[in-house]
């Protein structure tokens, strides 16, 4: 379970009683005609900073059947990154 779908009874526990759970997507990347879209996606392109070593410590540790060499893991984030930066791509990440 992730940590978000743990939130509202988190909430509700610790005394809460008027919540109210909102889900909302945001663009990634700077494809959306928009201006205020675009650059919300420009600032959602951030969590790129931290994909190789989230992607080098769980594909080198627990791919399975086998983990991944280092050498495919930074020829995964490369190719990952290109495809970021392709405005052909409409991507989104629901906050």
């Amino acid at each position: 379970m992730e940590l978000y779908d743990e939130f509202v009874p988190m909430i509700k526990e610790a005394g809460f009683v008027d919540t109210h759970d909102h889900e909302t997507k945001w663009p990634i990347g700077t494809w959306p005609k928009d201006p205020m879209r675009k650059e919300a996606g420009l600032i959602n392109l951030h969590w790129q900073s931290g994909l190789e070593g989230y992607s080098m410590h769980l594909l080198t540790s627990h791919d399975e059947p086998t983990p991944w060499s280092r050498e495919e893991v930074m020829t995964f984030v490369a190719k990952l990154r290109n495809d970021l930066a392709n405005n052909h791509h409409h991507l989104y990440h629901f906050a």
